[in-house]
Order: structure tokens, then C-alpha cells, then sequence
């Protein structure tokens, strides 16, 4: 959570009072100014509370402030705490300065764990240093600023919940790469699980009763050191037990260990044998099982060979073609982003299986309907106009293409379409940012899947 920034200032007016100020040393009210200016710098250091980058000056002022009215008993913590608090402040201003390059935002968006590290303010930061940049190209910004909407998306949903509108570097956050709408995984969790749901009223109830708070507080302190001592009592207990038993059965515990140690390594030279022996009967007794006349094992893939072609000789068609249908994997979220509707996916899919039906497609080894579906559509946005494409839109619309020559178009076109290169910078716009929030998320997730296969 971010502190305010008018925060800021009241604690650092109230604490340069201080300074000139000289009243008692033991004042009450002195004593709490420190007490809070200590608090807050703490949880500056440790993460638990963060400083936008204008504050730092002011954090840093408010730092100097409390080191010159510390009395010697606190001096020494204090000066432990600035020399780690200035660091971290130095590491910070550093970092924003980076940020204000366009080159080094390429860098960490291009560096997963470095990205999603970013903070809410450096991830503003590098929003509006890639909108200013004029250095990179159309197709490039718009690459780099889906990364930065993507990792934008993952911190929003790391934050807790009650941070979401706390502060307003989170609000600018949120209004920036427009989250609103987007459901946060705390609360989609608490609706989908049957745990109690709890309202602000029933959080933040007042204790009317004071003295119960004080009994209940003075009865978990004894419960508390009772069972600390029970559990040292019983911890020494036992190992005392342990200790005993193995001193007495030292030699036994040797003599069963190296027995174990022995049985498995005899099991294990038992496996080998065996798996050599085996190996060897594959590689000497398998090939004249082969080859032998007595052999009756046919070859499943030939023989369906065998039928599909007799089937097409006799003119025997198959009244159920096989109809691929649209899922949640890679290709079809890729195609559901540029094709826009699922009809239309559908429709792609339909015509491939009917022309692979008729033959006029013959995929090779580890193509199917989706591949064709994915590369077809690459060559149609990024090569509209090439003879690769006129021949897919040909064979499209019932004309007669050479078969090899469309599956060689596939396997050129890659498994990401990454093979299809244009021919100019005329593909200025991206059909990712134009696909809505939830599409883009789960294509995301396809996508590391399908890469990581």
C-alpha cells in the first residue's frame, strides 16, 4: 500500500517541530511523535508500506529529521535503520530512472521475472515511457505494450483486496489498464468456496466490554507458557528416549544397515540382469519372429490403408465426416482473436476436414485441421496478397490445388505462424488488443502452455 503523500508532509511538519522545540526529554508527547516516525519508516524498509517516486525527497528529509533529535539510548537502532532505508530509497530512485528509457522497459518486459516484480508505479512508469517512445516501430510497441497489459493483469490480481482502492497510485493503477471490470481471484475464490462471508460491520465490530478483552488477553498469555513449557518438556523427554536407544543398540543398527545396503544392491544387479537379458531377446529373437512364416501379427496402419482404399475404389463414401469443433486450446483461441466470431471458426474448420475428405488435402505426420485452419489464416492477414495465399483461397473455394504444395505451405508457416513473414511493415495493428480481456487471458495461458510443449 502506498502512503499518501499529504501523510507524508503532516509527519514530516510534526517531526522538524522537533528540532527546535527543546521541552523535556521524557514528554509524552514527544515520545509518540518518535514512536510513529520510527513505525513509519520501518515499514518502509520492509516492504509493508511503499513511497511514489515524487515522496522520496520527503521520506528522505523526514529521515535526516528523526536522526537529529534521537536521544542516545535510541541512536544506535536509528543509524541501523537509515543505513538500510537509504539504500533501499537509492535502489528506488535508480530504478524509475531506468524505467524512463524505452530500451531498458524493452529489456524487463522481455525478462519474466524480472517484469513481474514491478510495482504499481513502474508499471505506470513504463506505460507512459513506451507511449512517449518514438524509437521503436508500430508492430514492436504494440508487442511490447500487450507484455506490459498482461503483467499488468497478474499484479493486479496478486494485490489484496483491501489495497484495491486505498490509495491513489493503485486508483491510477486500476484506471490506466482499465481493471475495473476484471474480476479479482480473492474475491471469484471466497464466492466459489462455501466459507462465511464476513461484511465490514461484522470485521470491525467494537469490543464493548473491556475488561473481557483483558481476561481473555491474561488467559492466553498463561495457556501460552504452559503449553511452551509442555512441548520443551516433552521434546526433551523423547530425545533423551532416542539418545538411550541408540547408544544400546549401536552395533545392531550398523549390522542392520549394512544388511539393507547389501539386499538392495543385490535387487539391483538382479534388475539389470534381467533388463539386459531382455534387451538382448528383443534385439536377437524379435527379428526372426519377424520373419518367420509363423508369424500372424499384421500391421493395424496398413491394413486401414488397405480398406480406406478399396472403400474409394468401390465407391463407398462415409456418411458421418469427421467434424472438428472449436475448444479452448492454442488454435482455437489464436483464431477466435482474428476471425472474431466462433461461427466463423467453425466454418474454416468445416471446409478443411470436407477437403481433406474429398483429397484434395493430404496432411503430413503431426499435422490435423487446426494447423491448417491456423496457417491458412496467417497467410490471409499478414500475406494477403501472395501467390501462397491466392492458392489457399483458390483451393478454399472448390478450386484444384497440388496438395504437397499446401502442406508445404503449412509446414513453412511453423506452429505459431512465425514462418510467414510480410513483405513490408503494412501490419500496423494488432487483433490481440481488439479481442476482450478474458480472451486475451486465456490465450496467454494457451500460449505458455503450448510453448512450454
Amino acid at each position: 500500500m502506498y502512503i499518501n503523500h499529504s501523510t507524508l508532509e503532516i509527519c514530516y511538519s510534526t517531526q522538524k517541530v522537533l528540532e527546535t522545540n527543546y521541552i523535556k526529554e521524557d514528554s509524552l508527547n514527544r515520545n509518540i511523535i518518535i514512536e510513529q516516525t520510527y513505525d513509519m519508516l520501518t515499514n518502509i524498509h520492509n516492504g509493508v508500506s511503499s513511497v511514489q517516486e515524487k515522496d522520496i525527497p520527503l521520506v528522505e528529509g523526514l529521515l535526516d529529521s528523526y536522526l537529529s533529535i534521537v536521544n542516545w539510548r535510541q541512536r544506535r537502532k536509528a543509524l541501523k535503520l537509515a543505513a538500510k532505508l537509504k539504500a533501499l530509497l537509492a535502489q528506488q530512485r535508480q530504478t524509475y530512472q531506468k524505467l524512463s528509457d524505452a530500451n531498458y522497459v524493452a529489456y524487463i518486459l522481455n525478462n519474466k521475472k524480472s517484469a513481474a516484480q514491478l510495482t504499481q508505479e513502474e508499471l505506470l512508469k513504463s506505460y507512459s515511457t513506451l507511449n512517449a517512445s518514438k524509437q521503436f516501430s508500430p508492430k514492436l510497441k504494440s508487442r511490447l505494450q500487450q507484455k506490459l497489459q498482461s503483467y499488468a493483469v497478474l499484479k493486479y490480481h496478486s494485490l489484496p483486496p483491501q489495497n484495491l482502492e486505498t490509495d491513489d497510485v493503485t486508483k491510477d493503477f486500476i484506471k490506466t489498464f482499465n481493471l475495473a471490470h476484471v474480476k479479482h481471484n480473492f474475491l471469484q475464490a471466497s464466492l466459489s468456496s462455501g466459507t462465511k462471508q464476513y461484511s465490514a460491520s461484522d470485521i470491525h465490530a467494537p469490543i464493548n466490554s473491556v475488561q473481557k478483552l483483558q481476561n481473555w488477553m491474561t488467559d492466553a498469555k498463561y495457556w501460552g507458557i504452559s503449553t511452551a513449557k509442555k512441548i520443551n518438556k516433552s521434546y526433551k523427554r523423547i530425545h533423551h528416549r532416542v539418545k538411550s536407544f541408540f547408544l544400546k543398540n549401536e552395533y545392531k543398527i550398523a549390522a542392520l544397515t549394512f544388511g539393507l545396503l547389501g539386499f538392495g544392491t543385490y535387487q539391483a544387479n538382479r534388475m539389470l540382469d534381467k533388463a539386459d537379458y531382455s534387451t538382448q531377446y528383443k534385439l536377437f529373437v524379435a527379428p526372426t519372429l519377424k520373419n518367420s512364416a509363423h508369424a500372424k501379427t499384421a500391421s493395424f496402419t496398413q491394413e486401414h490403408a488397405k480398406l480406406q482404399q478399396s472403400k474409394n475404389q468401390s465407391g463407398i463414401t462415409n456418411n458421418e465426416t469427421h467434424k472438428t469443433l472449436v475448444g479452448e486450446d492454442y488454435y482455437d483461441t489464436s483464431l477466435l482473436i482474428h476471425l472474431k466470431s466462433k461461427s466463423a471458426v467453425e466454418s474454416l474448420y468445416g471446409k478443411i476436414d470436407s477437403l481433406q475428405q474429398a483429397g484434395k488435402i493430404k496432411m503430413s505426420e503431426g499435422m490435423d485441421t487446426k494447423r491448417y485452419a491456423h496457417s491458412f489464416t496467417m497467410y490471409k492477414l499478414i500475406r494477403p496478397n501472395s501467390k501462397e495465399n491466392k492458392a489457399i483461397e483458390n483451393l478454399l473455394s472448390g478450386g484444384a490445388e497440388d496438395a504437397s504444395y499446401i502442406d508445404a505451405l503449412v509446414k513453412q508457416a511453423g506452429a505459431k505462424g512465425s514462418g510467414v513473414k510480410a513483405d513490408d511493415n503494412s501490419v500496423t495493428s494488432s487483433n490481440f488488443s481488439k479481442a476482450s480481456l478474458d480472451l486475451q487471458q486465456k490465450h496467454l495461458q494457451n500460449l505458455r502452455s503450448f510453448s512450454r510443449f
